[in-house]
Parts: C-alpha cells; sequence; structure tokens
C-alpha cells in the first residue's frame, strides 16, 4: 500500500495506519542513516583529520539525524487535529505574502547566519566575478609578482584562471551566477541575491503545483515542504550557486508546460542560462527527460525553438567564456596566436577538463554516492521523500509526475560518473538542481489524502512534522553552519589594529585555511589575505607596500603586517 492513495471506502482504522506507516518507514529510514554515521565516527576518528565532505557528515548530519527522530516521535505521539492543512490553504491563497516574508527571513539569515561571507572557494569565485562585472570589467587585476601570495597555487586553474604575465585573473566558473550576482553586488547587497532567488523560487513550486492540480492549498503544501527542509532555506542565504540551479529549472519546466514555440523559446533562453551558471552538468541532467519527450512527440518545431533560445545565451556566455579563459591562461596569452589557435587551445582545454571531471566509478565514488542520499534524506523535512514517490505514485503514471521523476532520478544517477565527493556545501550539493520536485510531488501526496475523511489523520501528523522542522530543523542547520563559520573565521585572530594591514595566512595546519585567502578584484580591501611564505618574504612584501611596515602579530596561523593608515 502507498502512503497516499486513491480514495475509497477504508475503515476508520485506516488513517491512523497509514500515518503509522509514514512515521514507521521515516524512522526506519532515520536509524539508518543515524548508524552509519555512528559507525563512522569510531572508526575514522578525527573528523578534522577528514575532508570537508565527511566532516560535515560525521558532525553536523549526526544532530540532524537525532533531532529529525526526536520530530517524528513527537509526531506519533501527538493528538489531535492540527490545522496544518489550513495553514497550508493560507499559503497557497496568499503566495507572493508568504514570498515576500520568506525574503526577509532569509536577508537576516544571510547576514546573521551565514555572516555574509563566502566560504568555500565556489562562493567565493562567483562573487569575486560578480564584484569584477559590477565595475565594468571582465577581468580583475592584480600585481603580476604577487598572484601566488594573493591566490593560493592550489586552487588557480581549479577556482581560478589566473595569467602570470598580466596579474589578470577570473573566475574558473562560467560566469551565469555571477551575473545574477552582480546587481546585487552593486547596490552593495550581494548577500541579498540567494534570499531573492530563493523567495522566487517558492513562488515557482506553487505555480507548477498549481498547473499540475488547479489547487491552491495543494499548492500552499508545497511551498511549506520547501521551507520545512533546510536545505532549502540554507542554501538561499549562501553564496552558492544552487539555489539558481533549482529555480532555473524549475521556471525551464514552467516554460515547456505552456506549449507553444514562444514559450519553448523562453524555456530555452531559461536553459541556456542555467546551462551557464557554473558548469552546464546539473541542468544538461535536468533537461535531457524533457528533450527526450518532446523527440518522442516530434516536436520538431518547438525544438527548434528551444535550441535557438540555448544557443542565443550558452553560445556567448558559456563557450565565449571557455575561449576567453583559455586566452587568458598564459599558454595562449604569452603566444598571442591567431583566432583559430585561441579555438583550439580552448578545446584542448575543455577535453583536458572534461577527462579528470568524468570517470567511471569506483567504490569511492558509490560510498560518496551513498553519503549523499543520506545527506538529501537528512536535510529534508523528515520523510519529505517517502511523500514524494507517493505522490507520484497516486497520479498513476501520469506524463509530467513522469518527466519531473526521470529528471530527479537522472541527476542522482549522472553524477555517479563524477569523481568528487562535492566538497563544502550544505545537504546533497549534487542533487539540488532538481530538489524542487521532491516538495512538488509531496504535495501531490498531501492532495490525495484531502479527498478522503478517513485519511485525515496523515494531514495531521505530517503537518506536525513539517511545523516542527520548520522551527526546530531550520534552528539547528541555522546554529551548526553559523557556528562552522565562526570557528572557521577564527583561525586567524580578529583585526584589532587602527591601519590597514596584510594576512600572512599559514596554509599549513589549520582546517582548510587556503579558504580564507581571500581579496577584492583590484585590491581595494583595507586589508589584504595573502599566503605565507615564511617570515622573511613575508616581510619584503609588507615593505613593497609600506617602508614603515611593521609586525604586529603572529602565531601558528601566520602573521599581520601594518601598513599604514586606513584610507
Amino acid at each position: 500500500m502507498s502512503i497516499a492513495q486513491s480514495p475509497g471506502t477504508p475503515p476508520p482504522a485506516a488513517a491512523s495506519k497509514l500515518s503509522r506507516k509514514y512515521l514507521i518507514m521515516s524512522a526506519m529510514v532515520t536509524v539508518g542513516c543515524l548508524v552509519v554515521i555512528a559507525v563512522l565516527r569510531l572508526r575514522l576518528g578525527n573528523p578534522t583529520a577528514l575532508p570537508i565532505f565527511l566532516y560535515l557528515f560525521l558532525t553536523q548530519d549526526y544532530w540532524a539525524s537525532w533531532l529529525m527522530l526526536a520530530i517524528l516521535m513527537f509526531a506519533f505521539l501527538s493528538r489531535g487535529a492540527t490545522r496544518t492543512d489550513r495553514l497550508a490553504g493560507v499559503l497557497g491563497r496568499c503566495p507572493l505574502w508568504t514570498s515576500a516574508v520568506f525574503f526577509i527571513v532569509l536577508c537576516a539569515g544571510s547576514l546573521l547566519v551565514y555572516h555574509d561571507y563566502p566560504l568555500s572557494m565556489d562562493e567565493y569565485a562567483a562573487l569575486f566575478q560578480s564584484k569584477v562585472f559590477a565595475s565594468g570589467h571582465l577581468t580583475g587585476q592584480y600585481p603580476a609578482k604577487l598572484l601566488d601570495w594573493l591566490i593560493p597555487p592550489v586552487t588557480q586553474n581549479y577556482f581560478f584562471f589566473v595569467s602570470h604575465g598580466s596579474g589578470q585573473v577570473i573566475s574558473a566558473y562560467m560566469p551565469g551566477f555571477a551575473l545574477l550576482l552582480t546587481p546585487f553586488t552593486y547596490l552593495g547587497i550581494p548577500w541579498a541575491a540567494n534570499p531573492a532567488i530563493g523567495s522566487i523560487s517558492l513562488l515557482a513550486l506553487h505555480r507548477l503545483t498549481f498547473q499540475l492540480t488547479g489547487d491552491e492549498r495543494t499548492a500552499g503544501w508545497a511551498m511549506l515542504f520547501a521551507i520545512a527542509s533546510p536545505v532549502f532555506v540554507v542554501s538561499a542565504i549562501s553564496y552558492y550557486s544552487m539555489s539558481a540551479h533549482l529555480l532555473l529549472n524549475l521556471l525551464f519546466t514552467l516554460a515547456l508546460l505552456r506549449g507553444t514555440r514562444a514559450w519553448s523559446f523562453l524555456a530555452g533562453l531559461i536553459g541556456g542560462l542555467a546551462l551557464v551558471l557554473h558548469n552546464p552538468f546539473p541542468h544538461m541532467l535536468y533537461a535531457l527527460p524533457w528533450l527526450a519527450w518532446m523527440l518522442y512527440r516530434r516536436e520538431f518545431g518547438k525544438l527548434g525553438w528551444l535550441s535557438l533560445g540555448y544557443l542565443l545565451v550558452a553560445l556567448p556566455l558559456g563557450a565565449g567564456w571557455v575561449i576567453f579563459g583559455s586566452e587568458l591562461q598564459d599558454a595562449a596569452a604569452a603566444s598571442h596566436a591567431h583566432h583559430a589557435s585561441i579555438l583550439e587551445a580552448a578545446w584542448h582545454s575543455w577535453l583536458v577538463l572534461l577527462d579528470k571531471v568524468f570517470t567511471v566509478p569506483d567504490v569511492v565514488v558509490i560510498i560518496f554516492r551513498l553519503i549523499g542520499m543520506q545527506k538529501l534524506w537528512l536535510w529534508a523535512m523528515p520523510g519529505l521523500i517517502l511523500l514524494a514517490w507517493a505522490g507520484y505514485r497516486s497520479t498513476k503514471g501520469e506524463t509530467i509526475p513522469r518527466l519531473l521523476l526521470a529528471s530527479a532520478l537522472l541527476t542522482f544517477i549522472g553524477y555517479f560518473i563524477v569523481p568528487f565527493d562535492q566538497g563544502h556545501g550544505w545537504g546533497y550539493r549534487y542533487f539540488h538542481s532538481a530538489w524542487g520536485i521532491l516538495p512538488v510531488l509531496a504535495a501531490l501526496a498531501m492532495r490525495n489524502a484531502q479527498e478522503s475523511q478517513e485519511r485525515a489523520r496523515l494531514i495531521d501528523v505530517v503537518g506536525v512534522v513539517a511545523i516542527a522542522s520548520v522551527l526546530l530543523g531550520n534552528a539547528l542547520q541555522f546554529y551548526q553552519v553559523d557556528t562552522f563559520i565562526e570557528h572557521h573565521l577564527a583561525q586567524i585572530p580578529r583585526q584589532t589594529s587602527a591601519g590597514r594591514t596584510i594576512t600572512f595566512v599559514e596554509l599549513k595546519g589549520g582546517y582548510y585555511r587556503r579558504d580564507l585567502v581571500q581579496n577584492e578584484p583590484y585590491l581595494s580591501d583595507q586589508d589584504l589575505m595573502m599566503v605565507s611564505n615564511g617570515h622573511d618574504r613575508n616581510a619584503a612584501v609588507a615593505r613593497g607596500f609600506s617602508n614603515s611596515a611593521r609586525l604586529v602579530a603572529k602565531g601558528e596561523w601566520g602573521e599581520r603586517w601594518s601598513i599604514g593608515e586606513r584610507r
């Protein structure tokens, strides 16, 4: 029996049996995750000696699994009806107000919880490039002789493309997300970009669910499930591009469902931007089932307009950026070769990148993905995946839910050929481009439950879980994210000097200290962050900025030099 079946005439006890099944299955999966984490914590020892992906899984997700069990137990013991179904109706009838309030909450989270700080190199690279664009340029500019001081060599040609001849710097990622950040960066509020994207994503979830069901209350459930999932909320206060991937894929789906050539063209424009947000793989996986569906239906006219939209955006921002980055790097820049040679160099660098990024999965990769599956469970509302499956089952094989499920499955399976563990990131970042499918399908399960009075208990139980997750699940993850960022920043003593400073960061030791080496694209910071290369060399660089430079602090973390008065 599925969690939400077609309405019938079950006996009065069916409702409680259905809700118990949802709670017990959710608890069993959560206990399984907790056991895996507990065993790994015992076997692997000190988490700070592990890569960040495992560290976050063994520390943050450990406590999230305990909280999830507590929420499920509380829902099991709860008695009486809740008003969550009525709340979902209010959300569904007032999506703009819901989105506006959510935006305000996210902005506060971005400033107070995320500290308006790009924690990882993935985030810093996008913010860096947006600052470059906001200044009206394509490249940042550093003194060429200081490139290896200002950008750790290990991150060069991985997160950043640099020219050691000219000192020019650009993000190694495609520029789509940086362009979305640019208006906010220009206004001095880059921290508001992802909150805006997250709040618009709520509207897109509402619109897609309403388009599938024609029911405002069901659309409200989809919004509630998203707000009750910490991965959705925390991603929307970060500087990651994942919220933008989620939003553009939802908008791409909505445009295709309109069914006209004009909307297909718009879907292509949206999809083209999704391809170049940071790399094309997430949208490619999501879009493939929809393209196959259009081919199967022989909608060649719509496919033509869709392809045109893709090309108009993806060629200049995608292929153009690859060519530009290849030209910037030393081999191409030094030779000043003609355009054909630049294209050849760009193609060669792209093939090298593909060889590094895609591989046949081995045991390690399979373990990474299994951990990712557990993170997908633990960072969502308790039992959301079960509800999504039930919602899909309730549609009895309708085309659109099948396509949504295909996009979700292909996104998850596709990353088995990627050899990385995702590194930093909240929840299972590799799946987030398709994550919006889960609350939509889960909402379909609630629509089905509404149609039978005997299943009112399921609505009550899911409502308790959802509200508890909104309040407690998000609170826990906010606390953990805030604490982690504070500990990360605390690796370097706070600035106490009244003057301008250079902080030379010792990369050996500490935990991901290289991510602390972040500077403005044109060194407009009052305080610079550089890689430490020993006291004598640090002193020489500091005195190159000011003859009166003096050492003001020193420790195992590195050195801080004062280089003059603040401007």
